[in-house]
This record gives C-alpha cells, structure tokens and sequence, in this order.
C-alpha cells in the first residue's frame, strides 16, 4: 500500500475572491492526479461548481454560511469528523506543495511515529498576479519547491 492512500487532504475554504477559486481548483487539478483522497468542505454564500475531471476524483460537501467572520477551526473539525483514513491533512487553498515532501511526512508517521509532521521549512513564496497566473497555466507544479522541514515526536510505546 502507497504512503499517499493513507491520507486524505482536507480543504477548509471560503471562496471569497476569483483568486481563491483559480487557487484552489489549481491545486485540485495538481493533487487529484496523485490518487490520494481529497475532501472539500466549503463554507461560503454561493456552492462552487467543479469541472468534472475534478468532480469524480474529490468529496465535495458544501455549507451555507453567510456569517462575515469565517470560522475556520469549525471546518476543520467537520472535516476531521468525516475522514476516515488514519492520516488526515488539512491543508489551505491557496498553498501547493511538493507531493514528495508529503509522501516523506507520511513515512515519518508512520514508520518513525511521529504525531506530527509538518512538510514546512519556513519559506513561503507570494507570487505576484502574473507569476502566478504563469505559474497556474505552466502546470510545472513541482518546479517551485525547496527542501522541506519535519517537525514531531516519536510516540511513547505502549506495553
């Protein structure tokens, strides 16, 4: 069994702007490819409409929430409730990441114990408009990456 079918990436979003729909459908398109499972829940005034390649390959649930102020933590803990793999991911829209850099944190739980690992070492590039819309039609994805960062703890073992 693959590292990448023990997880499912979380997607907590507010489609608030064009910008944070092309992201987040930008990294579908990217992730979707890799076979891992990915789940959406989006929380927003209007249901976003998914292209079908995309469509057959995610879990996509949708809830009306007009409230102004975005209550991240609450989707995120939806989300943990309804992911039944035994690793999850909760991961932001607008961030692409290497899927090697994850495939590394998933052995690291895995074979190493750790309770956490974040594929993270410190640097995040902002991409300007043209960038990024260069960067979205290249569909170059993992051309952009630099080493990544693990961060977690063994578990203790249990007698």
């Amino acid at each position: 069994m693959s590292y990448l079918e023990q997880i499912t990436i979380g997607i907590p979003v507010r489609i608030d702007s064009w910008e944070r729909k092309r992201n987040l459908l930008a990294l579908l398109h990217y992730i979707s490819s890799s076979g891992m499972r990915v789940h959406v829940w989006d929380a927003g005034s209007e249901e976003c409409q998914f292209p079908d390649d995309i469509c057959s390959k995610i879990t996509y649930t949708y809830e009306r929430d007009e409230n102004l102020v975005y209550h991240k933590t609450r989707y995120v803990n939806l989300l943990l409730r309804e992911i039944s793999t035994p690793i999850v991911a909760i991961w932001d829209a607008d961030i692409i990441f290497s899927l090697s850099q994850l495939e590394a944190s998933i052995q690291a739980i895995i074979e190493r114990k750790y309770v956490m690992s974040i594929p993270y070492n410190g640097v995040v590039k902002m991409l300007s408009k043209k960038q990024s819309e260069a960067y979205i039609l290249s569909g170059q994805m993992e051309d952009h990456y630099t080493t990544y960062g693990i961060l977690g703890e063994r578990t203790p073992d249990i007698l």
